[in-house]
């Protein structure tokens, strides 16, 4: 897997060491791109759980990522308006001011861009942007392994997700 870019940025200082246009995430994204809202939404959602999981055993005293996933699940559901979900993102990304660790900075603003899916499908790769930061950073030698395996998964939810029954699912009217 080439990791000449995030190498390139890490190198440099960036914080962020992955873009949309990372050789990692081409494939992710052309599916992304070709992926309907509900979709885009439901992978982000799950992603963002999972990764809010890491966050609560790292961080247990704060529940900002937990809760952000499960306030935007009820925006997609239609069961809270816009105002409430947005609160909850912009608490998990200033969470990540609070962080000591760049991973876990990282790791919060992943949470963030996966909730923010619900809005936009154009917020999708954020969460791979942040969350392959994170595992670059704490990956050491295992860096190149680590990142691929996070890459194909990404691929193997969208799939699962995009294959699936969705009809039955209660939806807010702007996902309908």
């Amino acid at each position: 897997m080439d990791l000449s870019d995030a190498v390139s940025r890490h190198e440099r200082g960036n914080a962020i060491l992955f873009t949309r246009d990372s050789p990692c995430l081409s494939a992710l994204r052309s599916l992304l791109e070709s992926s309907d809202r509900r979709t885009v939404a439901l992978w982000g959602l799950e992603r963002a759980e999972r990764t809010a999981e890491e966050l609560a055993r790292r961080h247990p005293e704060d529940p900002r990522p937990s809760v952000a996933v499960e306030t935007c699940s009820r925006w997609c559901r239609g069961e809270i308006k816009m105002p409430e979900a947005k609160r909850a993102i912009l608490d998990v990304h200033a969470m990540a001011r609070d962080m000591r660790s760049p991973a876990d900075a990282a790791l919060c603003h992943a949470v963030g861009q996966g909730c923010s899916c619900v809005h936009t499908p154009k917020h999708a790769l954020g969460l791979p942007v942040y969350e392959l930061t994170a595992v670059f950073l704490e990956g050491g030698e295992g860096r190149t392994g680590a990142v691929a395996w996070r890459a194909t998964s990404y691929l193997v939810d969208l799939k699962r997700i995009r294959d699936a029954e969705k009809d039955g699912m209660q939806w807010a009217p702007f996902l309908q």
